[in-house]
């Protein structure tokens, strides 16, 4: 069939999920979906005589697709608000969305709690979800928003 994939093919790195370079994380996504293809290996991709089950590669491809999930939906959050003005308009969820993320951001800038949760679900060492912890979303969304520090700091975190 036109289209179809090969059997036994399994996509990882940038033929799986092309990321802009900008955001810095096409190489960790190919490698955590190297590691998912290889967790689906260990986890029983052989039958008895050798070869490979049915629907192996499937399942592997879902598994290593499942790890560029966040980056896939930070990079398209980030390019939303630069789409074209004929695009379809975004839901009221995609503006909370937008609404908590540049806040986040802000707060991100001035708070240790919201800036450490932010860089570590940017450099993907933790899940999304860490976003939404109390003690973050409190953060971003009753405290001022604040302006940035006057100038870069000296130390990322102190000794």
């Amino acid at each position: 069939a036109p289209g179809a994939v090969p059997d036994g093919f399994v996509a990882v790195g940038d033929p799986a999920c092309s990321l802009h370079p900008v955001s810095g994380q096409g190489m960790s996504v190919a490698a955590m979906g190297a590691l998912a293809l290889r967790e689906t290996l260990a986890a029983g991709g052989d039958e008895a005589d050798g070869g490979r089950r049915p629907g192996f590669a499937a399942s592997a491809q879902r598994a290593v697709a499942r790890t560029a999930d966040t980056a896939w939906l930070t990079a398209v959050g980030a390019d939303r608000p630069y789409a074209a003005q004929d695009s379809t308009a975004a839901s009221r969820g995609e503006r909370l969305r937008s609404w908590y993320f540049d806040r986040l951001v802000a707060r991100a800038a001035v708070d240790r709690t919201v800036g450490a949760a932010f860089r570590d679900v940017v450099s993907l060492s933790a899940p999304p979800a860490r976003l939404m912890r109390p003690s973050v979303v409190l953060r971003t969304v009753l405290m001022p928003r604040g302006a940035g520090p006057a100038a870069p700091p000296r130390e990322v975190e102190p000794g």
